[in-house]
């Protein structure tokens, strides 16, 4: 009962208040909108940091740093490349190639190598006599090199103990000695005591070196040289042409007469020993320069 009646009092109360003017002095209150009709604000945009403005300073007070510059290589010069990678070795991969022996190193100088020459080739043998001589054999060893002639030179002793360096190179370069007496003595007349002397003191002083060859000075011989000779273990030669350069022919004749006479065997007597030999050894550059441009080989004619 109680409930009912402070029930009725409360409307009673509230119809009374709805019923009065509103005063001017109080604040209008507009009505809230719903929910679903309040305007849209957007949000303030999240500003997005640069990459710049990551960095430690603004980008209005960045200063780039310019690095000197340098002397690089370009890029092609100094990109390292990669190691090749070598294929694993298989069951049937071959033998390997063996390493090549390096070639030594000679003590001198060689003038030129010997060429490989033909051995059906026609074949001069070269002889020279009278030396060694100080000057002119050595010029005449250049010339052979220089074509790699080999020659055979027959030598007369007394000189040979004189210059037995010269001797040495004779052989060193692939030619051969021949017994040409002590003192170029002419054999023809000489009795066996003589004979004896002059051959064998020159043959002995040449030992291994010597071959088995005597060329007697001036094709002077006798009934006895031969036989005389061979008791020595030793053969008469002789030759077969020669320029005569002993009477100091031009060099132009010396070739022209080397070239002249060429044929497959033939003996040529030249000299390197018993006086100026110069153009000898100019006419032999010239003719063994031609000769060998026709195919002509050179080897000594005593081994």
């Amino acid at each position: 009962m109680i409930r009912r009646a402070a029930a009725a009092f409360a409307v009673v109360v509230l119809l009374a208040g709805c019923g009065q003017s509103t005063p001017t002095s109080q604040i209008s209150v507009s009505p809230v909108p719903s929910p679903s009709e309040a305007p849209f604000e957007p949000a303030s945009p999240i500003p997005v940091p640069t990459e710049r403005e990551t960095t430690a300073q603004p980008e209005s007070d960045f200063t780039p740093q310019i690095a000197p510059p340098t002397t690089a290589q370009p890029e092609s010069d100094t990109t390292t490349l990669p190691e090749p990678v070598t294929p694993a070795p298989t069951t049937a991969q071959s033998e390997p190639e063996p390493t090549p022996t390096p070639t030594p190193t000679p003590d001198f100088e060689e003038p030129n190598p010997t060429p490989i020459l033909d051995e059906s080739a026609p074949v001069m043998y070269l002889t020279f006599d009278d030396g060694p001589h100080p000057v002119y054999t050595p010029q005449m060893l250049d010339v052979l090199a220089r074509y790699g002639a080999r020659a055979t030179f027959f030598v007369v002793g007394s000189l040979v103990e004189a210059y037995p360096g010269t001797t040495q190179r004779i052989v060193d370069e692939g030619h051969t000695l021949g017994n040409h007496t002590w003192n170029h003595e002419a054999l023809g007349g000489l009795t066996r005591e003589e004979f004896d002397e002059t051959v064998g003191r020159t043959q002995a002083l040449l030992g291994d070196r010597g071959s088995s060859c005597l060329r007697p000075p001036y094709a002077s011989m006798d009934g006895s040289t031969r036989g005389w000779a061979a008791e020595h273990g030793l053969t008469v030669v002789t030759w077969d042409t020669s320029p005569k350069d002993w009477l100091q022919v031009s060099a132009q004749d010396v070739a022209q007469h080397i070239v002249d006479y060429a044929r497959d065997g033939v003996v040529m007597l030249l000299h390197d020993g018993g006086g100026d030999r110069s153009q000898t050894v100019i006419g032999l550059d010239i003719a063994l320069r031609e000769l060998s441009s026709r195919g002509y080989r050179f080897d000594p004619l005593c081994r």
